[in-house]
Order: C-alpha cells, then sequence, then structure tokens
C-alpha cells in the first residue's frame, strides 16, 4: 500500500487543544520574559528552555497537571497528546477504562491525562532510568500515585514485564527514528535515545514487536487485552505498519489521523476481538 492510498476513518485536530501565545501570557504574565517579540508576542520554539516553559504551561491550564522533566529529555506536546486520548476515548473506551502505556517517559503526562481527565487506571513502563524517577515524582506531585502504576521494562515490551491482568487497552506514542537516521539537531524538542529512537526499518520495529507481543499474549491468556493503538509521525511508516499487521496477524488496522499544526500524526489500531 502506497502512502497516499491510506484510508483515514476520523480526523481530529489539536488545534483546539492548544493555546495562542497571548492566551497563555493571560494565564501566567510571567511567560513575557521568554518572548522574542511583544506586539504581535512570538516565542523562539527552537529554544528547549521556551517550549518546555510553554508546554508546562497549556498543560496546567488546559489539564491542571504540572510535570518537570531534566534537561535534554524529550518535552511533551501537549496539545498532540490531548488529542491522541481524546481520540481513543471517543471511538475505542470508556471512562474508568485499565490502560497499559508503553514508554511513558520523564514527564509521564499520557497516563497522567488519561488517569484525570479519563479517571483511567494505568499500568505504564518505561527503560530509562532517569525517566523512571521524572515519572514517579511527577505522579506524586499530581497525586496519581493510587491509579498509575510505573513498571521499569528492562528492555521487554509486554511479555514478562506487564502483569497477568485484563487490559482495555494498550497504546503508546513510540519512537520513530531509527539508529541509522536519528541525527541530533538544535531544535528544541531534544530527547534522548531510548525516546526517540524505534531501531530499524525506519524506526518502526518497535510498533511492529509491539503489536506482535500484544498479540501472542492474547493467545496465552485467552484475551488479554482487546486493543492496542500507536501514535505515528509518517504517512510511510504508517503505511509500512498497516501491511505488515495485514499479513501477520490478518487484521484490518483502524487508521485516524490527528492534525497538529503543519504536522499529520497518524493512529493506528488494532481490535483484536
Amino acid at each position: 500500500m502506497n502512502e497516499d492510498k491510506l484510508t483515514i476513518e476520523s480526523t481530529y485536530d489539536a488545534k483546539v487543544n492548544s493555546l495562542r501565545i497571548k492566551d497563555v501570557l493571560v494565564f501566567d504574565p510571567s511567560f513575557s520574559e521568554f518572548l522574542t517579540s511583544h506586539d504581535p508576542p512570538k516565542i523562539d520554539f527552537g529554544c528547549s528552555k521556551t517550549l518546555r516553559k510553554y508546554n508546562q504551561l497549556v498543560c496546567k491550564k488546559l489539564t491542571g497537571l504540572s510535570f518537570t522533566i531534566p534537561p535534554d529529555f524529550l518535552i511533551p506536546t501537549i496539545g498532540l497528546r490531548i488529542t491522541f486520548l481524546e481520540l481513543l476515548f471517543d471511538k475505542y473506551l470508556k471512562k474508568g477504562a485499565r490502560l497499559v502505556e508503553i514508554g511513558t517517559g520523564a514527564s509521564a503526562i499520557l497516563s497522567m491525562i488519561a488517569a484525570k481527565k479519563y479517571q483511567a487506571n494505568i499500568c505504564a513502563t518505561e527503560i530509562n532510568q532517569e525517566s523512571i524517577k521524572w515519572a514517579l515524582k511527577n505522579i506524586k506531585e499530581n497525586s496519581l500515585e493510587k491509579v498509575i502504576q510505573v513498571i521499569d521494562s528492562k528492555g521487554g515490551l509486554i511479555q514478562d514485564v506487564i502483569p497477568k491482568e485484563k487490559y482495555d487497552l494498550v497504546f503508546s506514542f513510540p519512537p520513530f527514528y531509527s539508529e541509522e537516521t536519528m541525527q541530533r539537531t538544535t531544535r528544541g524538542f531534544q530527547g534522548q535515545v531510548s525516546e526517540l529512537t524505534g531501531e530499524s526499518f525506519q524506526g518502526i520495529d518497535f510498533s511492529i514487536n509491539l503489536f506482535k507481543e500484544v498479540f501472542e499474549r492474547n493467545i496465552d491468556e485467552k484475551n488479554f487485552c482487546p486493543l492496542t493503538s500507536v501514535l505515528l509521525a509518517s504517512p510511510t511508516r504508517t503505511a509500512k505498519l498497516v501491511n505488515i499487521i495485514r499479513s501477520n496477524f490478518d487484521k484490518e488496522p483502524v487508521i485516524d489521523l490527528i492534525l497538529a499544526g503543519n504536522r499529520k500524526r497518524y493512529v493506528v489500531t488494532v481490535k483484536w476481538y
């Protein structure tokens, strides 16, 4: 399948979950120190310090949640993550769902939004020890430690990592660079290797292995989890992943689109049963 032949079932716009710079200034006037222009107000999105502060304020205003992350770690785009969860709960889930997030990151923000907005209970995994430390800190500071469990994946995904319980969804915003193609830049988002790279095959091996292990776990444990969703950044990778799911698991994935400014993001979901 070519990337231009992807069948999109629904489209969501992350713009509705974002704030203009002037709205951020109303919420927190101290943000003015980050401005590169006052009329109209502008900021440098290539500056990691500015980008971190902007997303922290957007998160606090829109979700009531706060997060901190260490320098050089991936700065989460809040509007995209809110929209990802809106899509999942609009289409597939009910409040109070039991979720597994693979790769929660230092912010743990996807799990925290799911827990606060949708009363979800989450088993969240992470491989990076520094990320685990900060994720636990963020979860505690937002009083969500009773509904979010963080597990050190030790390099695994599902097998021998996730407790033998029933869940409603396994989801991930996986790394999408390959080791061969990832290039460090001075752009504001930065990130650790564990946050950015998804092995080879243009960075989709992570997603392929995730679907494979959920598929196997469903066989081993008789309906471990009915749904798996990943958020991808490329139509080419999305098309390749869809073809692999069709050929390997005999399933027809659902593809949804999220518009994020000038970028498009693709949500690939498999309904196992």
